[in-house]
C-alpha cells in the first residue's frame, strides 16, 4: 500500500513521551523540528534508543520508509496512551501541510 500511494511524508503517532523522531530521509528532520517546537516536545533523532530506555529498536516503519523509498517520516510520541491530544497537535499538523 505504501509503495502504491507514494506519500510525500509519513506521520505516526505513538505514546508515550512528548517526543518527535525522524527517519532522516529528505526533510524529515526539518519537519520534525517544526513539529517539536510547535507542540513543545523534545526530539530524538540521533539518540532514540537512549531516550526510550536503552533497548534496541528494530523494524520501525519510519526507518523502512526512508531506507526503501527515500520518503521522509516522523514519529510523534504523545504524552500518554490515553487522552485527546488532537487540539494540541492541530497547529503543528497544519504547518506540515505547507512544507
Amino acid at each position: 500500500l505504501t509503495r502504491q500511494l507514494q506519500p510525500r511524508l509519513e506521520v505516526s503517532f505513538h505514546a508515550q513521551g512528548r517526543l518527535v523522531g525522524a527517519n532522516k530521509a529528505g526533510d524529515s528532520v526539518a519537519i520534525g523540528d517544526i513539529y517539536a517546537s510547535t507542540v513543545g516536545y523534545k526530539t530524538m533523532y540521533y539518540n532514540a534508543e537512549e531516550v526510550m530506555g536503552g533497548y534496541a529498536m528494530t523494524g520501525e516503519y519510519e526507518d523502512w520508509m526512508g531506507e526503501e523509498l527515500g520518503t521522509a517520516a516522523i514519529l510523534i510520541e504523545l504524552p500518554s496512551a490515553s487522552g485527546n491530544y488532537l487540539q494540541a497537535q492541530l497547529t503543528a499538523l497544519w504547518k506540515m501541510i505547507s512544507i
